[in-house]
């Protein structure tokens, strides 16, 4: 059975990497989602029998912010697509029950974005799309705002 889990870190992966590596221990998830992970792409990132993969975030005054990252277990089939997007987004096709796409996107409440035409012109790059939308929370000063984008199968 397959175990998928989302985590948004607020203060990075390295402020949360002993409570990360007890979840990984405890829960053996197949795949877990980060945003806000405050890492770099040239990071080293190890975890035992996981696979790590990172999108960095802006660096600011030496120091990355933001960004996304997917967690995946060794004995997982997997592949990482590779995403031409202005998002903080890292996806990976799966194979757990079925071959799938897991895909991790961070938002920077701060930045301006084009909310449709990104998350559009990223959902057509992912491959086998298992629904016919993407379902968007949205957190804009403290309200949530939830948007459904259609996109052709």
């Amino acid at each position: 059975m397959a175990k998928l889990l989302q985590w948004n870190y607020v203060r990075g992966l390295q402020a949360n990497r002993e409570e990360l590596t007890l979840l990984l221990s405890s829960v053996k998830p197949t795949i877990v989602a980060l945003q806000e992970t405050n890492i770099a792409k040239n990071h080293n990132i190890n975890f035992r029998n996981y696979h790590f993969y990172n999108t960095p975030g802006a660096e600011i005054k030496g120091v990355y912010r933001r960004g996304s990252a997917l967690i995946v277990d060794k004995a997982t089939p997997r592949n990482l697509i590779a995403l031409r997007t202005n998002l903080q987004a890292t996806a990976v096709r799966v194979t757990v029950f079925n071959t799938i796409t897991v895909c991790s996107v961070y938002l920077p409440p701060s930045q301006k974005w084009d909310i449709i035409k990104d998350m559009d012109d990223l959902y057509r790059q992912l491959p086998t799309h298992l629904c016919s939308g993407i379902l968007m929370h949205i957190v804009r000063h403290g309200a949530v705002e939830t948007q459904m984008l259609e996109a052709d199968a």
